[in-house]
Formats: C-alpha cells, structure tokens, sequence
C-alpha cells in the first residue's frame, strides 16, 4: 500500500483464506459466464475496456465484506455470481454507520 502511496491498508490473500473463512463459493461455469457477466463484459467493450487475462482460478466467487474498527463483520455479501454486487450506496451507508459509532460523541 504505501508503495502505491495508498493511505489505507491493502490485504492480499493468495491462499484465499479469507475466502474460504467468508464462506465464499466457487461458482458453477454457467453462473460465471452466465447472461449477467456476459452482459458486464459486453458494456465494457463497448466502452473501450478489455478484459485482462485471468491469472487465478475464474470459478472462484468473491463478495463484499465491511469490518469494522473492533474487527466486527458489520456488512457481508457473497456473490451467486461475478455479476452479483450490492449496490455502492449500501456499503457507503454501512460505512458511514460504523465510522459515525467509532467517533467518540462531541459534546459542547
């Protein structure tokens, strides 16, 4: 992280330790490659962006996962397929929730 100047930690987990103790999936090749990730794909050729060629296991599902400041899981989210993501504003309102209970109260 700081070598990409990065103000906040980067994980990696070659293992997938991690996903394994989320309890994610790997997926079935016709939920990967499925209509929803073909879609995905599509739109991003369409807008100029190729894909880069897999360097990991493509069948491997992942998910969101928000921690909070005690080490709580406070959002998970495992992905039926590469297309299936909540939505951003979801986990930026369980971020702010949790960074609003992790600021000490201001009192005047």
């Amino acid at each position: 992280a700081r070598a990409e100047g990065l103000g906040f930690p980067v994980l990696s987990d070659p293992e997938l330790n991690a996903y394994m103790a989320f309890g994610f999936q790997k997926g079935w090749i016709y939920r990967v490659f499925g209509p929803g990730t073909m879609w995905a794909y599509a739109k991003g050729l369409f807008g100029g962006h190729w894909p880069r060629v897999p360097r990991a296991n493509v069948l491997q599902l992942g998910g969101d996962v928000v921690i909070d400041a005690e080490g709580r899981v406070a959002f998970l989210h495992r992905s039926r397929s590469p297309d299936d993501r909540p939505i951003v504003g979801i986990l930026l309102d369980v971020i702010r929730q949790i960074t609003q209970k992790s600021r000490p109260s201001q009192q005047n």
